[in-house]
């Protein structure tokens, strides 16, 4: 099928060679092309449903518009540059941010020591990734981790994983039954079949050997 129309940036047509990418949802297969003179595009797709967007290396922004990709159609993207924060949130910025050294879990946690001051009072805190499989935010989410057990108290580990399958890792983390290898294979998920995992649930079992507050 042929998709096409006119791509807009900050209200005009964008210049001759920006970008159009469309990915297909199934399976990430990605397509794109350049404008034409007036902002004109034309991709040509596999069926499928596609997020479509404009890019170009000035860092434009545009919601993605979704498009069932099974039959020829018209669709106008508009975009926008990105603005300048305002100076009250770079001010914000600047007086709350956490200046982290390195995301090596071997490091010790001196450079976390102002976490404190953003957790507060908080008794659940999430830790996320932007992306899925990158070796540094899971080895930075283990020293996350360990700060926040031992400076701020915490005592539970919630993990994205079915409920049956991680009692086999929770009874090696509590109790050393089992051995570390087979916790961490229990947990069942290639996304944490990883070396950054198994380290920690390696130091979790080993404060829980040499701590009182486990």
């Amino acid at each position: 099928m042929t998709l096409k129309g006119v791509a807009q940036v900050d209200d005009r047509a964008a210049p001759a060679g920006t970008r159009v990418i469309a990915l297909r949802a199934q399976d990430g297969l990605t397509v794109d092309t350049f404008t034409a003179p007036g902002g004109r595009y034309a991709l040509r797709l596999l069926p499928g449903d596609y997020h479509v967007r404009i890019a170009d290396e000035e860092g434009l922004l545009t919601p993605s518009r979704v498009i069932d990709g099974t039959s020829d159609a018209v669709v106008d993207l508009v975009a926008g540059h990105r603005q300048s924060p305002p100076p009250e949130a770079r001010s914000w910025a600047e007086r709350t941010e956490l200046r982290i050294r390195t995301s090596d879990p071997s490091s010790g946690i001196e450079d976390l020591r102002g976490l404190s001051s953003l957790v507060g009072s908080a008794r659940v805190v999430g830790l996320g990734e932007a992306t899925h499989g990158t070796r540094e935010f899971f080895q930075l989410k283990h020293r996350l981790i360990e700060a926040l057990v031992t400076e701020q108290q915490f005592d539970v580990v919630a993990i994205e994983a079915p409920y049956a399958r991680t009692l086999v890792a929770n009874d090696y983390v509590t109790t050393g039954f089992g051995n570390l290898r087979g916790a961490v294979w229990s947990l069942s998920a290639t996304l944490l079949d990883t070396e950054e995992v198994r380290d920690l649930v390696a130091w979790l079992r080993s404060w829980n050997a040499t701590h009182t507050r486990r």
